[in-house]
């Protein structure tokens, strides 16, 4: 029992540092590649935090607090696999639909968060749009971490944001090499290639922290 402890134990704690030290990389690209203030740093910046706040504050709650620990708890049925499979169901439908929800309701989300002429507010917008899948991804990176962690299986649990942040370092570092640095480029120059590689490549890094976990 305690060699098992201690080895999962590793695991999470170097999952976790392989994690911060990759995510620093991140956002050192980030910077090189959008600056750290302007136009575009404030509408990335905006349109990243956004679903994080969203996730945090509607779905983060009733996941943590209500679904979770349901699901857990059914790991120890009888009928635990269709259960299970019932509450998976609900949470996905429950996360499409707030996901959903927070897509059409975008360019209120960033009057709260951005100010700045029409131009300003939509490539703010066009960040926002493009990260906010990451709302649905990281709930289903909460449900299926929690099963895999009941399960005693952390190594992808731990390690699947090392992938996440890989590949956003990657769309970074070919924005960087094909555009160099945007910070002062003007707002006309911006189109949907550009915001993919920046905010698209991020929320597919979510999206692979989530699937991988399958």
């Amino acid at each position: 029992m305690s060699s098992s402890v201690g080895r999962n134990s590793l695991i999470m704690a170097s999952g976790t540092a392989a994690s911060r030290v990759t995510g620093q990389i991140r956002t050192i690209l980030l910077a090189w590649a959008l600056g750290t203030t302007g136009y575009a740093a404030n509408a990335y910046q905006a349109g990243s935090m956004i679903p994080q706040v969203i996730y945090t504050l509607v779905s983060g709650g009733i996941f943590n607090a209500v679904l979770v620990p349901q699901i857990v708890r059914t790991l120890k049925d009888k009928d635990a696999e269709t259960k299970l499979n019932k509450l998976i169901t609900l949470s996905i439908t429950m996360l499409l639909g707030v996901t959903l929800l927070m897509a059409v309701c975008t360019p209120l989300l960033t009057k709260l968060y951005v100010n700045g002429g029409p131009d300003t507010m939509a490539l703010a917008n066009a960040f926002t749009l493009w990260c906010m899948p990451q709302i649905f991804f990281y709930g289903l990176y909460t449900i299926l971490g929690q099963i895999l962690a009941a399960h005693e299986r952390f190594a992808a649990y731990a390690w699947s944001s090392v992938g996440a942040n890989i590949i956003a370092c990657a769309g970074f570092g070919i924005f960087i090499a094909m555009f160099g640095n945007a910070s002062r480029q003007p707002m006309g120059w911006w189109d949907q290639n550009k915001i993919f590689l920046t905010a698209g490549m991020w929320t597919l890094g979510v999206a692979f922290q989530a699937i991988v976990l399958f």
